[in-house]
């Protein structure tokens, strides 16, 4: 079916955005006869018979242009968010492959990166299982989607769990951890890092997370986030993965990961480096959440 508006009574772009509005979906539900194992479909004449509101024919025009800038500007902000997150991944490609490497303050060289497995850095342990009946109260407890999805976690508010002193102590999580996921329905979701960049008192972790802890010191608090997310690092955890149901990794595949490294100068360089494109990244995600809700407002005041 094809609506062509009479000319000086409506713009089409006016109707297409009164439309996709709840005020206009209700209409063509209104308009579309079926059910109860049919498809809906939409008539003609039900859709000819609708009766809408609609302002005279040149503030029709001047709101479908205005939010059709609206529109512009958003894709804009998308377009350049996505550009910055492609250059992001290319840099830390390079990076981590060592094709790009940075130098000190004078510019002098820095030595070679280091390898050690990554049982020699730190220590892993798998999460704690608690029975249904247990949350609600006690300690706080880092779900699997608390960290799906996350570069690090901060302090949010976080489902309650019952366990015992000694419990808490064996689970639970400080500054500079590194939180890995088991298990994944999807391939590319297990093993997916995420730092504890938080203080977290007595707050212990899901038993489909994997905790790591350095034993020593060798590896800056942020350089973790973008080490453990490269690409050089998540190839070899995949090789390691097994597949089921779902595709899961275990302590022993991740403790045998070998793990190249800089010194700690060079770690800080490469931080900073990465920290300042998130932080645009981030600015972007914000400017386009506004317009999104600067868009949603206005729709919501013309299209009562």
């Amino acid at each position: 079916m094809m609506f062509l508006p009479k000319q000086n009574r409506a713009s089409l772009k006016f109707v297409i955005l009164f439309f996709l509005r709840e005020r206009g979906k209700y209409l063509l539900e209104l308009a579309s006869p079926g059910g109860a194992g049919r498809n809906k479909t939409l008539g003609q004449q039900n859709f000819a018979g609708l009766e809408i509101t609609l302002p005279k024919i040149a503030e029709q025009e001047k709101i479908a242009s205005f939010l059709g800038a609206v529109d512009r500007r958003l894709a804009q902000l998308r377009r350049k968010q996505e550009l910055l997150q492609t250059y992001k991944r290319g840099v830390m490609h390079k990076i981590f492959s060592l094709e790009i490497r940075f130098k000190g303050a004078i510019g002098s060289e820095f030595p070679d990166w280091e390898e050690k497995r990554l049982d020699e850095l730190g220590e892993f342990k798998n999460g704690f299982n608690a029975d249904k009946s247990s949350f609600g109260d006690g300690v706080e407890f880092v779900n699997l989607m608390d960290i799906f999805g996350k570069s690090e976690i901060k302090k949010i508010p976080l489902e309650r769990v019952q366990i015992s002193s000694k419990q808490v102590e064996q689970y639970k999580i400080k500054k500079g951890d590194v939180l890995f996921v088991r298990s994944s329905v999807k391939r590319e979701g297990v093993g997916q890092p995420c730092l504890v960049n938080d203080d977290f008192e007595d707050t212990v972790y899901s038993g489909f997370i994997i905790r790591f802890r350095e034993k020593s010191s060798e590896l800056c608090h942020l350089y973790k986030k973008y080490c453990f997310s490269s690409l050089e690092f998540r190839k070899e955890l995949l090789s390691l993965a097994t597949s089921s149901a779902n595709t899961n990794i275990n302590q022993e595949s991740l403790s045998a990961i070998i793990l190249f490294y800089p010194c700690k100068k060079e770690q800080e360089k490469i931080t900073g480096f990465l920290t300042a494109m998130d932080r645009k990244i981030e600015t972007l995600s914000r400017q386009i959440d506004q317009t999104e809700q600067f868009k949603k407002g206005l729709l919501q005041k013309m299209f009562v």
